[in-house]
C-alpha cells in the first residue's frame, strides 16, 4: 500500500512533463527577422485620422533581405502601403498615403517591432510600438496578431 502513493507521484509528473505529447507548446520570444515578419497580421491601432477608422486594420506584409513591403487595411478597406526595413533584430513598418485633413493633419505613422513572440517555432504575434503624428502625437504600445 505503501507503494501506491509514489506510483501515483512517478504517473502525475511524467503525465505532466513537458516532453508530454499533451502538454502545451512553449510561448518564447524572439527577435525579429524577415520569415517571421511575413504574414497577415491584425491590430487595435485605435486611431481615427480624417475620414479612416483605424480601430482595428489588417497588416499583410513581406520582408526579402531586410526590406519590408506590404499593406495596411483599416475596416473602410482602404489600402495603405507598408514600407520599411528589418535591421539587428528589429523592424521599422511606414504606413503611406495617410489621409489628409488640413484641419489634422496626419504627418507620419509608424510601428516599430521590437519582439517576435512565438508559439513553438510559429510567429504568433508582433509586439513594439506605434508612434508618429496623426493629428496629434502617438506613442503607446501595439500588438500584431498573426491571422
Amino acid at each position: 500500500m505503501k507503494r501506491l502513493p509514489l506510483l501515483l507521484t512517478v504517473f502525475l509528473f511524467v503525465a505532466c512533463s513537458e516532453s508530454s505529447p499533451t502538454s502545451p507548446l512553449a510561448v518564447t520570444q524572439i527577435p525579429v527577422s524577415d520569415a517571421a515578419l511575413a504574414g497577415n497580421w491584425t491590430a487595435e491601432l485605435g486611431l481615427f485620422p480624417a475620414e479612416e477608422d483605424w480601430s482595428s486594420v489588417r497588416f499583410t506584409l513581406s520582408a526579402d533581405n531586410g526590406v519590408v513591403t506590404g499593406e495596411m487595411f483599416p475596416l473602410a478597406g482602404v489600402r495603405h502601403p507598408i514600407s520599411g526595413s528589418v535591421q539587428n533584430g528589429f523592424a521599422t513598418l511606414i504606413i503611406g498615403d495617410l489621409p489628409f485633413d488640413p484641419h489634422a493633419p496626419c504627418i507620419h505613422v509608424q510601428i516599430a517591432v521590437s519582439t517576435v513572440e512565438t508559439v513553438g517555432a510559429q510567429p504568433r504575434a508582433l509586439m513594439g510600438s506605434l508612434g508618429g503624428r496623426c493629428p496629434s502625437t502617438i506613442m503607446r504600445d501595439v500588438r500584431l496578431n498573426r491571422i
